[in-house]
Protein backbone atom coordinates (compact mmCIF):
# COMPACT_ATOMS: atom_id res chain seq x y z
CA UNK A 1 0.00 0.00 0.00
CA UNK A 2 1.30 3.17 -0.66
CA UNK A 3 1.19 6.55 1.49
CA UNK A 4 1.15 9.61 0.97
CA UNK A 5 2.83 12.55 3.31
CA UNK A 6 2.35 16.25 2.57
CA UNK A 7 5.18 18.50 3.70
CA UNK A 8 4.06 21.08 6.17
CA UNK A 9 3.75 23.93 4.37
CA UNK A 10 6.58 26.06 6.22
CA UNK A 11 8.61 23.32 5.06
CA UNK A 12 8.00 23.35 0.97
CA UNK A 13 10.03 26.01 0.05
CA UNK A 14 12.98 24.40 1.10
CA UNK A 15 12.32 21.17 -1.56
CA UNK A 16 10.80 23.30 -4.59
CA UNK A 17 9.70 20.68 -6.88
CA UNK A 18 10.18 17.55 -4.47
CA UNK A 19 7.54 15.38 -3.58
CA UNK A 20 7.00 12.65 -1.18
CA UNK A 21 5.78 8.97 -1.61
CA UNK A 22 7.59 6.62 0.42
CA UNK A 23 10.24 8.32 -1.02
CA UNK A 24 11.84 11.56 -2.00
CA UNK A 25 10.73 11.90 -5.37
CA UNK A 26 13.10 13.81 -7.83
CA UNK A 27 14.08 14.34 -11.30
CA UNK A 28 12.22 10.37 -11.94
CA UNK A 29 14.35 9.13 -8.71
CA UNK A 30 12.91 8.20 -6.02
CA UNK A 31 15.43 8.84 -2.47
CA UNK A 32 15.10 7.40 0.68
CA UNK A 33 16.13 10.60 2.16
CA UNK A 34 16.96 14.23 1.47
CA UNK A 35 20.78 14.95 1.59
CA UNK A 36 21.23 18.79 2.18
CA UNK A 37 25.48 17.99 3.60
CA UNK A 38 28.13 15.81 2.94
CA UNK A 39 29.27 14.48 6.24
CA UNK A 40 33.08 15.38 6.89
CA UNK A 41 35.22 12.28 7.60
CA UNK A 42 36.81 13.79 10.42
CA UNK A 43 33.09 13.66 11.76
CA UNK A 44 32.70 11.99 15.28
CA UNK A 45 30.58 9.09 14.34
CA UNK A 46 31.25 6.77 11.87
CA UNK A 47 28.95 4.81 9.16
CA UNK A 48 30.16 1.21 11.25
CA UNK A 49 28.02 2.17 13.92
CA UNK A 50 24.78 2.34 12.57
CA UNK A 51 24.96 -1.30 12.91
CA UNK A 52 25.75 -1.66 16.57
CA UNK A 53 23.12 1.12 17.60
CA UNK A 54 20.67 -0.45 15.68
CA UNK A 55 21.17 -3.84 17.82
CA UNK A 56 22.16 -2.31 20.95
CA UNK A 57 19.29 0.70 21.35
CA UNK A 58 16.13 -1.29 19.97
CA UNK A 59 15.33 -2.78 23.03
CA UNK A 60 17.54 -1.86 25.61
CA UNK A 61 16.10 -0.80 28.81
CA UNK A 62 17.82 2.36 29.17
CA UNK A 63 16.85 3.47 25.68
CA UNK A 64 13.53 2.21 26.04
CA UNK A 65 13.36 4.54 29.10
CA UNK A 66 15.26 7.16 26.95
CA UNK A 67 12.31 7.34 24.55
CA UNK A 68 9.85 7.12 27.67
CA UNK A 69 10.94 10.04 29.01
CA UNK A 70 11.08 11.85 25.55
CA UNK A 71 7.69 11.24 24.93
CA UNK A 72 6.66 12.35 27.92
CA UNK A 73 8.39 15.81 27.26
CA UNK A 74 6.28 15.88 23.63
CA UNK A 75 3.49 15.46 24.42
CA UNK A 76 1.87 18.47 25.34
CA UNK A 77 3.20 19.86 21.92
CA UNK A 78 2.13 17.09 19.98
CA UNK A 79 -1.14 16.51 20.81
CA UNK A 80 -2.76 18.89 18.93
CA UNK A 81 -4.10 18.43 15.48
CA UNK A 82 -1.51 19.85 12.23
CA UNK A 83 1.83 19.49 15.09
CA UNK A 84 5.11 19.17 13.36
CA UNK A 85 7.51 17.10 14.91
CA UNK A 86 11.39 15.85 14.17
CA UNK A 87 14.18 14.11 15.75
CA UNK A 88 17.48 14.86 15.12
CA UNK A 89 20.00 12.49 15.04
CA UNK A 90 16.99 9.71 14.58
CA UNK A 91 19.54 7.04 13.48
CA UNK A 92 17.65 3.66 12.82
CA UNK A 93 14.22 5.31 14.00
CA UNK A 94 13.12 3.69 17.32
CA UNK A 95 11.81 6.90 18.41
CA UNK A 96 10.29 7.79 15.60
CA UNK A 97 8.38 5.03 15.23
CA UNK A 98 7.28 5.52 18.98
CA UNK A 99 6.10 8.83 18.35
CA UNK A 100 4.38 7.74 15.39
CA UNK A 101 2.22 5.59 17.13
CA UNK A 102 1.47 7.54 20.02
CA UNK A 103 0.89 10.71 17.76
CA UNK A 104 -0.38 9.14 14.00
CA UNK A 105 -2.38 12.77 13.37
CA UNK A 106 1.22 14.80 13.95
CA UNK A 107 2.99 15.41 10.67
CA UNK A 108 7.10 13.51 11.86
CA UNK A 109 9.99 14.01 10.23
CA UNK A 110 13.54 12.54 10.86
CA UNK A 111 17.35 13.68 10.38
CA UNK A 112 20.73 12.20 10.90
CA UNK A 113 24.14 13.50 9.52
CA UNK A 114 25.03 10.09 8.39
CA UNK A 115 23.09 8.53 5.57
CA UNK A 116 23.46 4.88 6.57
CA UNK A 117 21.18 5.64 9.46
CA UNK A 118 18.51 7.50 7.34
CA UNK A 119 18.37 4.47 4.64
CA UNK A 120 18.22 1.66 7.28
CA UNK A 121 15.15 4.06 9.01
CA UNK A 122 13.37 4.43 5.52
CA UNK A 123 13.15 0.71 5.36
CA UNK A 124 11.41 0.31 8.40
CA UNK A 125 9.57 3.28 8.21
CA UNK A 126 8.88 4.47 4.62
CA UNK A 127 6.09 6.69 5.69
CA UNK A 128 8.51 9.10 7.71
CA UNK A 129 9.96 12.26 5.64
CA UNK A 130 13.83 11.43 6.48
CA UNK A 131 16.88 14.93 6.07
CA UNK A 132 20.17 14.26 6.21
CA UNK A 133 21.72 17.39 7.46
CA UNK A 134 24.18 19.02 9.69
CA UNK A 135 22.29 20.36 12.91
CA UNK A 136 25.28 23.05 13.23
CA UNK A 137 24.52 23.96 9.90
CA UNK A 138 20.48 23.79 9.23
CA UNK A 139 18.75 24.39 6.14
CA UNK A 140 15.26 24.35 7.62
CA UNK A 141 13.05 27.24 8.53
CA UNK A 142 12.95 28.94 11.36
CA UNK A 143 9.66 28.13 13.72
CA UNK A 144 9.80 24.85 11.84
CA UNK A 145 8.46 22.70 14.44
CA UNK A 146 6.16 22.34 17.35
CA UNK A 147 8.86 19.80 19.28
CA UNK A 148 11.91 18.49 19.20
CA UNK A 149 13.83 15.80 20.44
CA UNK A 150 17.59 15.51 20.58
CA UNK A 151 18.79 12.37 21.85
CA UNK A 152 22.20 11.18 22.73
CA UNK A 153 23.50 13.54 20.19
CA UNK A 154 25.19 16.86 21.52
CA UNK A 155 27.71 14.70 22.95
CA UNK A 156 28.92 13.69 19.46
CA UNK A 157 29.06 17.33 17.78
CA UNK A 158 32.17 20.10 18.91
CA UNK A 159 30.44 22.65 18.27
CA UNK A 160 26.91 21.96 20.70
CA UNK A 161 26.28 25.54 21.68
CA UNK A 162 25.53 25.81 17.91
CA UNK A 163 23.70 23.23 17.64
CA UNK A 164 21.53 24.13 20.25
CA UNK A 165 21.11 27.65 18.61
CA UNK A 166 20.10 26.29 15.66
CA UNK A 167 17.41 23.95 17.99
CA UNK A 168 16.27 27.30 19.20
CA UNK A 169 15.37 28.61 15.98
CA UNK A 170 13.46 25.97 14.73
CA UNK A 171 11.41 25.19 17.72
CA UNK A 172 8.19 27.44 17.41
CA UNK A 173 7.16 29.63 20.36
CA UNK A 174 5.73 27.12 22.99
CA UNK A 175 6.76 24.37 21.36
CA UNK A 176 9.05 21.38 23.48
CA UNK A 177 12.67 20.40 23.17
CA UNK A 178 13.49 17.16 24.85
CA UNK A 179 17.13 16.47 25.39
CA UNK A 180 19.08 13.52 26.81
CA UNK A 181 23.06 13.35 27.45
CA UNK A 182 25.32 11.00 29.06
CA UNK A 183 26.67 12.30 32.62
CA UNK A 184 29.84 12.84 34.27
CA UNK A 185 32.93 13.85 32.34
CA UNK A 186 34.87 11.45 34.69
CA UNK A 187 33.72 8.54 33.96
CA UNK A 188 34.09 8.77 30.08
CA UNK A 189 35.96 5.34 29.03
CA UNK A 190 35.84 2.65 26.12
CA UNK A 191 32.16 2.74 25.46
CA UNK A 192 32.38 6.75 24.94
CA UNK A 193 35.21 6.49 22.69
CA UNK A 194 33.80 3.95 20.82
CA UNK A 195 30.60 6.14 20.74
CA UNK A 196 32.80 9.05 19.39
CA UNK A 197 31.58 10.70 22.60
CA UNK A 198 33.75 14.41 22.71
CA UNK A 199 32.25 14.57 25.81
CA UNK A 200 30.07 13.77 28.85
CA UNK A 201 28.29 17.07 30.65
CA UNK A 202 27.27 17.85 33.99
CA UNK A 203 24.08 19.15 35.44
CA UNK A 204 25.49 23.03 34.89
CA UNK A 205 27.34 22.45 32.35
CA UNK A 206 24.02 21.66 29.89
CA UNK A 207 21.36 23.67 32.37
CA UNK A 208 23.87 26.88 31.50
CA UNK A 209 24.06 26.20 27.91
CA UNK A 210 20.68 25.67 27.21
CA UNK A 211 19.60 28.84 29.06
CA UNK A 212 22.24 30.61 27.05
CA UNK A 213 20.98 29.76 23.91
CA UNK A 214 17.54 31.25 24.43
CA UNK A 215 15.70 28.47 26.25
CA UNK A 216 13.54 27.87 29.23
CA UNK A 217 14.12 25.31 30.96
CA UNK A 218 10.76 23.39 31.97
CA UNK A 219 12.15 20.64 33.67
CA UNK A 220 15.57 18.24 34.50
CA UNK A 221 16.12 15.13 35.75
CA UNK A 222 19.16 12.37 35.84
CA UNK A 223 17.56 9.14 35.29
CA UNK A 224 19.56 5.33 35.34
CA UNK A 225 19.66 6.21 38.99
CA UNK A 226 19.19 2.65 40.30
CA UNK A 227 22.26 0.85 38.71
CA UNK A 228 24.76 4.08 38.78
CA UNK A 229 26.34 2.45 41.53
CA UNK A 230 27.44 -0.95 39.36
CA UNK A 231 27.45 1.38 36.32
CA UNK A 232 30.01 3.84 37.71
CA UNK A 233 32.22 0.96 38.83
CA UNK A 234 32.36 -0.52 35.86
CA UNK A 235 33.04 2.43 33.93
CA UNK A 236 35.99 2.85 36.20
CA UNK A 237 37.28 -0.50 35.81
CA UNK A 238 37.28 -0.18 31.66
CA UNK A 239 39.66 2.67 32.31
CA UNK A 240 41.74 0.63 34.33
CA UNK A 241 41.23 -2.43 32.10
CA UNK A 242 41.11 -1.47 28.49
CA UNK A 243 43.21 1.84 28.30
CA UNK A 244 46.01 0.20 26.06
CA UNK A 245 43.55 -1.87 23.90
CA UNK A 246 42.84 -1.10 20.36
CA UNK A 247 40.08 0.59 19.10
CA UNK A 248 38.60 -2.55 17.41
CA UNK A 249 39.69 -4.31 20.55
CA UNK A 250 37.61 -1.90 22.49
CA UNK A 251 34.96 -1.84 20.05
CA UNK A 252 34.40 -5.76 20.69
CA UNK A 253 34.29 -5.16 24.62
CA UNK A 254 32.36 -2.24 24.51
CA UNK A 255 29.60 -4.35 22.34
CA UNK A 256 29.75 -7.50 24.69
CA UNK A 257 28.93 -5.33 27.39
CA UNK A 258 26.35 -4.01 26.45
CA UNK A 259 24.57 -7.10 24.70
CA UNK A 260 25.07 -8.41 28.17
CA UNK A 261 22.48 -5.82 29.81
CA UNK A 262 20.15 -5.63 26.91
CA UNK A 263 16.69 -6.36 27.16
CA UNK A 264 16.34 -6.88 31.28
CA UNK A 265 12.24 -6.95 32.11
CA UNK A 266 13.58 -6.64 35.72
CA UNK A 267 15.25 -3.55 34.96
CA UNK A 268 12.33 -2.53 33.18
CA UNK A 269 10.31 -2.50 36.03
CA UNK A 270 12.64 -0.94 38.56
CA UNK A 271 13.03 1.82 35.51
CA UNK A 272 9.34 2.61 35.83
CA UNK A 273 9.35 3.07 39.18
CA UNK A 274 12.67 5.42 38.80
CA UNK A 275 10.64 7.48 36.44
CA UNK A 276 7.35 7.78 38.54
CA UNK A 277 9.67 8.44 41.85
CA UNK A 278 11.33 10.95 39.87
CA UNK A 279 8.61 12.92 38.99
CA UNK A 280 8.27 14.11 42.62
CA UNK A 281 12.27 14.72 43.89
CA UNK A 282 15.56 15.22 41.72
CA UNK A 283 17.23 13.01 41.93
CA UNK A 284 21.55 13.99 42.84
CA UNK A 285 23.09 11.72 39.97
CA UNK A 286 22.46 8.96 37.07
CA UNK A 287 23.83 7.95 34.25
CA UNK A 288 22.20 9.72 32.20
CA UNK A 289 19.95 13.27 32.10
CA UNK A 290 17.20 14.18 30.12
CA UNK A 291 16.05 17.95 29.72
CA UNK A 292 12.74 19.58 28.76
CA UNK A 293 12.71 23.62 27.89
CA UNK A 294 10.34 25.50 25.72
CA UNK A 295 10.64 28.76 23.69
Amino acid sequence: MTSKVALPRDLAPILPGITYNEGFLSEGKTLPYFSFCQPDEKAHWSNDMTEFIAEASKTHFIDLYNRTVALDGVAPALSKPGSTYIDLGCSSGYMLEDTANAFPQASIFGSDYFGSGLAQCHKQLPDIPLLQMDVTNCPLPSNAFDAITCLNVLEHIPDDTKALQELYRLLRPSGRLVITVPMNQKLYDIMDEVHFHCRRYSWDDLESKVLKSGFKVLKMNYFGVMIYPPFYIQKRLNQIRFRGKSFEQKHQIALNQTRSTGRMRWMEKLCYWEKQLGQKMRYPFGIRTYLVATK
